[in-house]
């Protein structure tokens, strides 16, 4: 008996040639396995459909092209399409995915078995998402972090430049001799912490353009020196600090209004792809195919944290969303991007019924 014939479940080991033997075999077996996981959940069936479940492995074994065959493959199918409405949203593919270990090939595959364990294609899924949701939530707080130094730098140097210009003001107005002695010791005191800030933004915008270079492959000299190159005369301090608190600010616009929003966006659709995953799986209703859903799923929750704050909600004051940050807003808009479109397409038909009634 040759190998063929051995994997046969026909008697004496002949497959008759019938039509769309592969859809059949696929689909009796498929609703095998559908109705051992309904046994295993204690789902209630019709005896009936069970019957003809259990009874459709003699299909395979028949001349499907046989006119006599058709009325018991009828049977098999209306039962087949009662079993799988019964164990809805459950389906072969993803008990599948769930319960089937993934192939291993190679030396480090097998050594990833040996010290993890096996693998399925959800612990696959999970472990790719997670290590997404970890890369973001590391970005926003590292970014955020960064974000918030710039700021109370920037807050700090316009404090204390504040403070100079009242005490200079004072100063100038006239005053004793005990009274301007006091004041110039606090206006030193106040230049040397001016000069102290100016640094630290110094070393803050550093860190940016660092990575800009890097990113845009940007070889310009970002010298803070002028002169012919031989003899260079270093910047006034006045200038400096004006150059710094310009670049700190413009840093701080771009990552407040473009990259923290995108970033908080992408976190958002991280958690809903997290949490849908972990439903699925629950339910057993997690399949492969389910992948590419999630992954635009996070592209488009970056892109609506990215846009969110374009639409103006938090400058009206009557908005019930007036209260949340941009960065709250974007978050919320990466969870929750299937609201986010629905909205944008309600604005887009309403526009274009208006422009369609004008016409008429």
């Amino acid at each position: 008996m040759n190998e063929e014939q051995a994997a046969t479940p026909c008697p004496g080991g002949e497959q008759p040639a019938v039509r769309d033997r592969f859809t059949l075999e696929q689909s009796v077996h498929a609703a095998a396995r559908l109705l051992a996981y309904a046994a295993s959940q204690g789902l209630e069936l019709d005896q009936e459909v069970i019957e003809k479940i259990v009874a459709s492995g003699k299909l395979l074994c028949m001349n499907t092209n046989d006119p006599t065959t058709f009325p018991q493959q009828v049977e098999f199918w209306v039962a087949y399409d009662k079993l799988t409405s019964a164990v809805q949203p459950v389906t072969t593919e993803s008990i599948e995915a769930i319960t089937s270990v993934l192939p291993r090939r190679g030396f480090c595959a097998r050594l990833r078995e040996t010290l993890f364990g096996p693998q399925r294609a959800s612990d696959k899924a999970i472990r790719r998402y997670k290590w997404w949701a970890s890369v973001a939530l590391f970005s926003v707080l590292l970014l955020q972090a960064y974000w918030g130094v710039g700021s109370r730098l920037n807050a700090q140097v316009t404090e204390l430049r504040v403070g100079i210009q009242e005490i200079q003001e004072k100063m100038s107005g006239g005053a004793s001799e005990a009274d301007a002695e006091d004041r110039a010791g606090q206006l030193e005191a106040l230049n040397d912490e001016l000069s102290l800030r100016n640094d630290s933004l110094k070393k803050w915008n550093m860190v940016w353009k660092t990575v800009f270079k890097v990113l845009t492959f940007w070889t310009a000299d970002d010298r803070n020196e002028a002169g012919d190159g031989r003899n260079p005369v270093k910047e006034p301090p006045h200038k400096e600090l004006g150059r710094n608190r310009l670049d700190t600010i413009l840093a701080l616009e771009v990552i407040e209004l473009y990259v923290l929003p995108l970033l908080f966006g992408w976190l958002g659709s991280c958690l809903f792809v997290l949490r849908s995953l972990a439903k699925e799986i629950g339910a057993v209703s997690y399949s492969t195919e389910e992948n590419m859903v999630y992954r635009i799923r996070l592209f488009t929750g970056a892109l609506a944290g990215l846009v969110i704050g374009g639409f103006g909600l938090l400058h009206d004051a009557a908005s019930p969303l007036a209260s949340l940050t941009p960065f709250a807003l974007a978050f919320i808009a990466g969870y929750s991007v299937d609201l986010f479109i629905a909205a944008m397409d309600k604005i887009i038909a309403a526009f274009t019924a208006k422009e369609g009634g004008q016409k008429a």
